[in-house]
């Protein structure tokens, strides 16, 4: 079968546009072999969105606006059309769009927050607008804050400097004036710090010169250290412990009325035929002191019998 040069064209002519259709879609980011669902969503501010921006869920691509144009010319308000092509997602009614802007140079796309009601959307329905405060918005309420901490820091810090500006020329005329007394002082003690340099320089020169004797006092010393280390004051204390150990026996016998002392210290016994014995010697000593003819007689008449007995 033999083709007509004229069916050639007609078939070239309508690929031709076919192709055109396509390539003019693709170029806008719509493929027409994917329709998918075409939803709207009408916001006050169009956010410089246009068509081919892209429709993400949690940053990924699930679709497109693919046209955009002015609804109520009064208000301003503006209708965004967007082509859904994912088939895999469960996008719920109650889901909200909103313009988002991911990054300081990148465009504004359409963020779409999944809702909860569990009914999915059906094709020309209309999403809730919601307000994305976008990067820029979000930097500043971050900045802003500290922002107001910087200026009440720099408020505080005038509030401490204001007075420290009234009191700086007197605490520096008094560092002036304590520089100068101190200028004073050494002018006027010029020979004196003179001598007290001397002075040292001599200390100095006669330690060098006395190295060797005090290398000599060192080791002596070094010596003593050792000497005293080396000594057996490990028994000394346990000698020591034992002497007090001995006392504190000694005491505690006192104590409980053990031995004469005991007794004494305790037994008030003891202590008043003491007191008896010695009233009775002082009664006798004051009897011979008073009538000694008495105690006299009767050693002289001992005496004389003893003398008979040995003459005979």
């Amino acid at each position: 079968m033999k083709i007509s040069r004229e069916l050639k064209l007609a078939l070239f002519t309508i690929v031709t546009l076919a192709v055109t259709i396509w390539g003019f879609y693709f170029l806008k980011g719509q493929d027409i072999f994917k329709p998918g669902k075409v939803l709207f969503v009408v916001f006050p501010h169009a956010g410089f969105i246009e068509p081919s921006t892209p429709v993400v869920v949690n940053g990924y691509k699930i679709g497109i606006v693919s046209d955009t144009r002015l609804m109520d010319p009064t208000q301003g308000t503006v209708l965004i059309e967007m082509r859904i092509t994912e088939k895999n997602l469960f996008l719920d009614k109650e889901s909200e769009a909103i313009i988002s802007s991911p990054g300081l140079i990148a465009a504004n796309v359409i963020d779409i927050k999944l809702g909860k009601s569990g009914q999915e959307v059906e094709d020309g329905d209309t999403l809730k607008a919601g307000l994305s405060l976008g990067i820029e918005a979000t930097l500043m309420n971050i900045v802003e804050p500290l922002q107001n901490n910087m200026n009440s820091v720099l408020k505080n810090l005038d509030s401490v400097l204001v007075p420290m500006k009234t009191s700086l020329p007197t605490t520096v005329d008094n560092l002036n004036q304590l520089i100068g007394d101190v200028d004073r002082l050494v002018r006027n003690n010029d020979q004196k710090v003179g001598n007290i340099v001397q002075n040292l320089d001599k200390l100095l020169g006669t330690l060098a010169r006395n190295e060797s004797q005090l290398d000599s006092m060192i080791g002596n010393l070094n010596q003593f250290s050792d000497s005293l280390a080396a000594l057996e004051l490990a028994q000394t204390v346990a000698t020591t412990q034992q002497a007090m150990e001995q006392v504190r026996n000694l005491l505690q016998s006192i104590n409980e009325g053990e031995g004469t002392l005991g007794q004494l210290a305790k037994n008030d016994a003891l202590h008043r035929r003491i007191d008896s014995t010695a009233l009775s010697l002082q009664l006798l000593m004051t009897e011979i002191n008073e009538h000694p003819e008495r105690f006299l007689h009767f050693s002289l008449i001992h005496v004389n019998k003893n003398k008979d007995k040995s003459i005979k």
